[in-house]
């Protein structure tokens, strides 16, 4: 069926009519039970249940007839006016699950690695962090496990040759990579696909680095104060993964860098 049928059916929705169409019955049907299973429509499929719903239809035939949805609204991120609406609803939608359902199920899941790399600054302690567009913060490095990965450690040494560039990255060559806390689980809506996520993470911190990261905006050193606040000083965001999960012993570890960095 046509956009102009899908209009034409929502129109009739919204005055509760049944009028002669060029849908089929099963599509008026379809349409209606839709809508009922939404909770927009009592069950029976005739009644609206209540003002805001019907406000609802309303709005969703304006922006069909005005062409303020479309392919192009599904683009962008959450704070973006007009491409984010997509990813607005599938937040909000997401979020509203997770609370009201009784078990609400992921709809992935998500096995990470993260390390952890400390240094000394100007008398403070420091994190490498790195940009994620998607995420639109500053994270830990590492990332997700591939099936290819055989083990999450083979996962972060992989991650980390990407993320800073460095093919040949070797560990006990260029590091000792040192298990700090494994099997972390929690849920949350993700930062970059905006569904519930079930998430498995696995820390480790490098240790006794012989090289030393090359910095630039979006690959920083950020204080733990930074960490625990969220934002970085200049108002960027900054995930709270690490403040959360290992707030409590980071000022205990020892430094990933044996000199102070300038």
């Amino acid at each position: 069926m046509s956009l102009e049928t899908l209009i034409a059916e929502l129109r009739r929705v919204g005055q509760l009519t049944e009028s002669d169409s060029t849908a089929s019955s099963a599509y008026q049907a379809a349409l209606r039970d839709l809508l009922a299973g939404l909770g927009v429509l009592q069950p029976d499929g005739q009644t609206f249940s209540s003002r805001t719903a019907r406000s609802f239809v309303q709005s969703l035939l304006r922006c069909l007839e005005e062409g303020a949805l479309g392919a192009d609204a599904w683009q962008g991120a959450p704070e973006e006016p007009c491409s984010g609406i997509g990813a607005r609803l599938t937040q909000a939608l997401e979020q509203h699950r997770r609370a009201c359902s009784p078990q609400p199920q992921p709809l992935r899941v998500v096995r990470t690695s993260v390390a952890i790399i400390k240094a000394r600054r100007n008398s403070q302690d420091v994190y490498l962090m790195q940009y994620d567009a998607l995420a639109r913060q500053f994270q830990p490095l590492g990332g997700k496990r591939e099936e290819s990965d055989a083990s999450s450690a083979a996962t972060l040494i992989r991650e980390l040759r990407e993320e800073l560039g460095m093919d040949d990255l070797t560990p006990e060559r260029d590091f000792t990579l040192y298990p700090l806390v494994e099997g972390v689980r929690e849920m949350g809506i993700s930062e970059s696909l905006y569904v519930l996520s079930a998430y498995e993470h696995n820390f480790y911190q490098l240790l006794d680095m012989r090289f030393c990261p090359a910095e630039d905006d979006s690959t920083r050193w950020l204080t733990l104060d930074e960490l625990i606040n969220g934002r970085t000083q200049d108002g960027r965001r900054v995930s709270r993964l690490i403040a959360t999960h290992l707030g409590e012993i980071l000022p205990t570890l020892r430094y990933s860098l044996s000199a102070a960095l300038r």
